[in-house]
């Protein structure tokens, strides 16, 4: 009986020495993963963490807005939440400026010669209805439509 029990001890330190050893392998394992992302941070020159990118930006969604005498085209918009780019033309007969308003928000286009066109980058990130509309130099409102965001 005493040889069993010595031989079960004797595997007992063998497996406790084998996993003091893989744990220190761990840890060197560890310290240098450690170590490679010091250097990474460091070689960003921010010092302030690991700059990667995930995934891919996401691009504005484009929406061609056309300003005609008494009407924009389109007049009705719906889209998620995000980042919205207007490629504005002016295809009406006077000046005018484009503007969209709405949850505590509001952006607008320089005025627009006849003919010319302008891009207006906005973030339209709550949900609602947004005003959107084409108005004279001396702001008064030539057109409108709406624009709403909704939840996918």
């Amino acid at each position: 009986m005493d040889a069993r029990i010595t031989a079960r001890a004797s595997a007992a330190a063998g497996a406790g020495r084998r996993a003091r050893a893989l744990l220190a392998g761990g840890g060197i394992a560890a310290l240098t993963l450690l170590a490679l992302l010091v250097t990474l941070i460091d070689a960003t020159g921010t010092g302030h963490g690991l700059r990667m990118p995930l995934g891919r930006p996401r691009r504005p969604l484009v929406i061609d807005m056309r300003l005609v005498d008494g009407a924009l085209d389109p007049s009705l918009v719906l889209m998620a939440p995000g980042a919205v780019r207007f490629s504005i033309r002016n295809d009406g007969s006077s000046p005018r400026r484009f503007i969209i308003a709405g949850s505590g928000m509001r952006a607008e286009t320089d005025e627009l010669a006849p003919g010319a066109i302008a891009t207006l980058d906005v973030t339209l990130a709550t949900p609602g209805h947004y005003t959107l509309e084409a108005a004279s130099p001396s702001d008064e409102a030539l057109s409108a439509g709406t624009l709403e965001i909704q939840r996918p």
